[in-house]
């Protein structure tokens, strides 16, 4: 199994697909930028059949870190099936973490955030940048 980066070679631009970066050597997952793009199957597709493959594996840890400024409903439908099929894998003993940066103040996106961790069954640790002590997060 091969990781997978996308986007990450490129200069920073205003993109409606994030930057991908996927490790199976130390199962780190990384998700950075905006989601709002037309067709976000076809984007997210090979997320989900690169994260399906990794969990097939023997139990490994697997950490998502996702920075997502903005997601698409469309993108949000994709967020959940990624969510619950990590939720599969950690009922079935794997280990899983997912933690989320967002702005403190930004409360449109954590009440986001939470729908997807309500509907995904799974905890998601919030994570404020601005923030200077770790009771700044806390997870949803």
């Amino acid at each position: 199994m091969q990781s997978l980066i996308q986007g990450l070679e490129q200069p920073s631009t205003y993109s409606p697909c994030p930057k991908v970066y996927l490790n199976a050597q130390t199962g780190v997952c990384v998700l950075s930028g905006r989601s709002f793009m037309i067709t976000p199957y076809s984007f997210y597709k090979e997320i989900l059949d690169w994260q399906e493959a990794f969990i097939k594996m023997p139990k490994r840890r697997i950490y998502w870190c996702l920075n997502l400024g903005f997601v698409s409903i469309g993108s949000k439908k994709m967020l959940l099936r990624l969510l619950k099929q990590l939720r599969e894998y950690k009922d079935l003993g794997g280990e899983v973490a997912i933690e989320w940066i967002v702005a403190q103040h930004d409360e449109d996106l954590i009440n986001e955030i939470r729908e997807i961790a309500l509907f995904s069954n799974i905890p998601i640790r919030l994570l404020h940048p601005e923030a200077r002590s770790s009771k700044q997060t806390h997870t949803i």
